[in-house]
């Protein structure tokens, strides 16, 4: 039977607070580019599990917010979760960030009905007592991944220029002993608009843009069984 497994993308957004949190999946720390792929458990539920460090010197009673992005009704949020108390709508319950700690009691459930459903999503910690934003991070939930992706920081890629409005040059370079993997350029929607194979463990590709709409776009590397960390490209 063939697994539909949830695509959460870690994209970061930059703010002046969001050094202060950051995320963590199974004890690998992830960037603001990093990309999280995370597969159901086996009653089929999308769960997305990651841990919130506290990387400051302060504690914090902090909340979660999951505010959604797009209008695609085919993926929603169910639940968010502090432990084993879990709600419904966008906003968690209060939990205690200890200073320089983890909070690891934290999940999501999200509904996905359909084929190639996709859904952006926004988490943003803050602090209980003053809703200062603590950090940010873009989730992504797609039901067109199979199988578990982890991310292999041995994958390179970088796109210039970036900002670019008619092409774009992506420098790439594919783990050792791998000859071929495929470029994905998608949009906010998660919806693929550009998909390049590569033939040679390093290289370059030029991707054509000038007829994508102005915005910012996500591009990764698959290979091998594995996934690049996602980056940001921006079409102006």
């Amino acid at each position: 039977m063939k697994k539909i497994i949830l695509f959460a993308t870690l994209l970061g957004l930059a703010t002046a607070m969001s050094a202060q949190v950051s995320f963590s999946y199974h004890g690998n720390s992830y960037s603001t580019t990093d990309t999280i792929k995370v597969g159901p458990d086996d009653m089929g539920d999308y769960l997305l599990y990651t841990d919130v460090v506290n990387n400051s010197s302060t504690s914090y009673t902090a909340k979660c917010m999951n505010e959604k992005l797009d209008d695609n009704n085919s993926v929603t949020a169910m639940f968010i979760c502090t432990g084993e108390q879990c709600v419904s709508g966008s906003t968690s319950a209060s939990f205690s960030l200890p200073a320089n700690g983890v909070y690891d009691e934290f999940h999501v459930q999200y509904n996905v009905t359909g084929t190639s459903a996709t859904g952006i999503f926004r988490l943003t910690v803050v602090d209980n007592n003053s809703d200062i934003t603590l950090g940010q991070t873009i989730v992504k939930v797609s039901s067109d991944y199979v199988g578990v992706m982890p991310v292999d920081e041995t994958m390179t890629l970088t796109a210039f220029p970036n900002p670019a409005s008619s092409q774009v040059v992506v420098r790439y370079a594919l783990p050792a002993n791998v000859s071929q993997g495929t470029l994905m350029v998608y949009n906010m929607q998660g919806q693929t608009v550009r998909q390049q194979v590569v033939s040679e463990s390093e290289g370059t590709v030029t991707l054509q843009v000038s007829d994508l709409p102005a915005g910012v776009y996500m591009y990764g590397l698959e290979a091998a069984g594995r996934s690049s960390k996602i980056s940001k490209l921006v079409v102006k």
